[in-house]
C-alpha cells in the first residue's frame, strides 16, 4: 500500500497539512493500531510526516497528538503562465494565483469552463436543462451539480446562474374532466389516492366530498411536489390559471403537514394552496372521530422514524377547534393517518348520502 500517495491525494483534495493522529488512522484506513504505529514511524523516517504537537495520545505504543505532512514544493511556473495567458479573460484569476496547489486540484474543471467561455459563450443566450448544459461544458452530464463546482465558479468570479440552465422534473401526472377556468384543482401527495379520486371524477362525479374537483394532480410522493412553475411548464394553461382554487391533500402526520406548509410558502407569490379540508375532516371522522369511527388513536400506525415537528401553524389555522384537537391528539402520540384512509368506496358512499339529502 502506497501510504505516501494516499496522504498526497488527501492534501490535494483538502489543501491541509496538519493531521490529528486519529484522523491519520482514518485516512490510511488501518484498524490494527500497532501496525498503524509502525506505518507512522516509517512515514516519519522517510520524511513524509513530522510531529506537529509535543503531546502524546496516551496509547501504548504512543503517537504524537498531531502530525504535519511534508509537502514537496512543486514548480508551478507552468500553471502561473496558464492562468495568466490561457484562461478566458472573463474569469477572475486572483484566487487561483494565490492558491496554486488548489488550482492543480481544480484544473480539469477550470479548463473546461474556460474553454467553453472562449469558444461557446454564445450558447449561454439560450437556457437549456441542467444535464444538457453540464455535458456541453464538462462532457459529463452530472458534473455541474456535483460537489465542488459551485465553489470553483465562486473562485472564478462566476455567479451560480452563469450557465443559464433550468432544473427539470419528472413528468406530471394529472387528469382533468374540464378545461374551463376558473376550476378547482386538487394536488394529491400519494399515488393510490390520486388514482382513486381520478377514477371517481372520471366515472362517477366531480363532486368529491362536497367540493367540485375538475383536475387532480399527482404530487409525486416522498415530499416531492411539483412547483407552480413546473405545473405551468408541464400542464395546460387552464390548470395553472390564477383564478382557479388550488387544494392540497396529504397524510396527517408531521411530514405531510410540513410538506404542505413549505410548499405553500414557496408558491404563495403566485398561488395560495389551501388544505383539502373536506378530505382531512372525512378521514379524521372515519378513523377516530364520529359514528363512522373504525379505530381509536392507540391503534393507529406509529409515525415513521425521524419525523420532527417542523410545523409553522399555517395548516392548523384552516380547521376549527374540534379538528385541531383531533389532529394534535394524533400527533402528540406519534401516530398518523395516511390519506389512503379515504378510498373509492368512501367517495361512492358520500356521493349517495349527498344525493339523497
Amino acid at each position: 500500500m502506497n501510504y505516501k500517495k494516499i496522504l498526497e491525494n488527501w492534501n490535494k483534495e483538502y489543501g491541509k497539512v496538519s493531521i490529528e493522529w486519529s484522523k491519520l488512522q482514518e485516512i490510511l484506513d488501518i484498524d490494527d493500531y500497532p501496525y498503524f504505529v509502525s506505518i507512522v514511524n516509517e512515514l516519519e523516517h522517510t520524511n513524509v510526516l513530522k510531529k506537529y504537537s509535543p503531546k502524546k495520545n496516551g496509547r501504548n505504543p504512543s503517537l504524537f497528538m498531531k502530525y504535519k505532512l511534508i509537502v514537496e514544493e512543486n514548480d508551478y511556473l507552468d500553471y502561473i503562465k496558464e492562468i495568466d495567458y490561457d484562461l478566458a479573460p472573463e474569469l477572475d484569476k486572483s484566487y487561483y494565483k494565490q492558491k496554486l496547489s488548489t488550482y492543480e486540484r481544480d484544473r480539469q474543471d477550470i479548463l473546461a469552463i474556460s474553454n467553453y467561455i472562449k469558444n461557446k459563450k454564445h450558447l449561454l443566450n439560450t437556457s437549456i436543462s441542467t444535464n444538457e448544459r453540464s455535458y456541453e461544458v464538462f462532457r459529463r452530464e452530472k458534473r455541474i451539480k456535483q460537489k465542488g463546482i459551485n465553489t470553483i465558479m465562486k473562485n472564478l468570479g462566476l455567479d451560480e446562474d452563469f450557465f443559464n440552465y433550468y432544473e427539470t422534473c419528472e413528468p406530471i401526472a394529472y387528469y382533468s374532466v374540464s378545461k374551463g377556468s376558473p376550476q378547482n384543482v386538487l394536488i394529491i401527495e400519494n399515488q393510490d389516492t390520486f388514482y382513486s379520486i381520478r377514477k371517481y371524477i372520471k366515472t362517477v362525479s366531480k363532486n368529491v366530498l362536497g367540493i367540485e374537483i375538475s383536475t387532480v394532480i399527482y404530487g409525486g410522493g416522498n415530499g416531492r411536489l411539483p412547483s407552480i412553475n413546473e405545473i405551468e411548464e408541464y400542464t395546460e394553461e387552464y390548470i395553472s390559471n390564477i383564478n382557479n382554487t388550488f387544494y392540497y391533500f396529504g397524510d396527517i402526520d408531521y411530514a405531510g403537514i410540513s410538506i404542505y406548509e413549505s410548499y405553500r410558502e414557496r408558491n404563495i407569490d403566485k398561488i395560495d394552496w389551501v388544505p383539502f379540508k373536506e378530505g382531512y375532516e372525512y378521514i379524521l371522522d372515519k378513523v377516530v372521530g364520529d359514528s363512522r369511527a373504525i379505530e381509536d388513536i392507540n391503534s393507529l400506525p406509529v409515525t415513521k422514524d425521524g419525523q420532527k415537528d417542523n410545523r409553522k401553524g399555517i395548516f392548523m389555522d384552516f380547521f376549527d377547534n374540534k379538528y385541531q384537537q383531533k389532529i394534535e391528539n394524533i400527533l402528540s402520540e406519534r401516530k398518523y393517518i395516511p390519506q389512503e384512509a379515504l378510498n373509492f368506496n368512501d367517495l361512492i358512499s358520500y356521493d349517495k348520502e349527498f344525493s339523497n339529502e
